[in-house]
């Protein structure tokens, strides 16, 4: 991996964590205080890890490799995107 594609892929990031707390913010805002159940729990664990599959497929499929602390990365973005829909 050149040091251009590392800032081109921490520059995707960056932008996607600022939309994702921008998002959470606005979320703040305007949503109740609502308890998730151990089965919407468990739904929002599938979405997340079936979207993780997907984006690492992706990413792979051009010859990147996830390693797991961009794994991780991934994972936590996708959790606050899933929380502010």
């Amino acid at each position: 991996m050149t040091g251009t594609d590392l800032n081109s892929r921490l520059s995707e990031f960056e932008a996607h964590l600022h939309e994702a707390v921008a998002r959470q913010k606005l979320k703040s805002l305007l949503s109740c205080e609502h308890q998730l159940t151990p089965s919407e729990l468990a739904t929002r664990h599938k979405v997340l890890t079936e979207e993780m599959a997907r984006e690492i497929a992706a990413v792979e499929a051009q010859g990147r490799h996830v390693g797991p602390i961009e794994h991780s990365v991934r994972y936590w973005l996708d959790s606050l995107e899933l929380e502010t829909v």
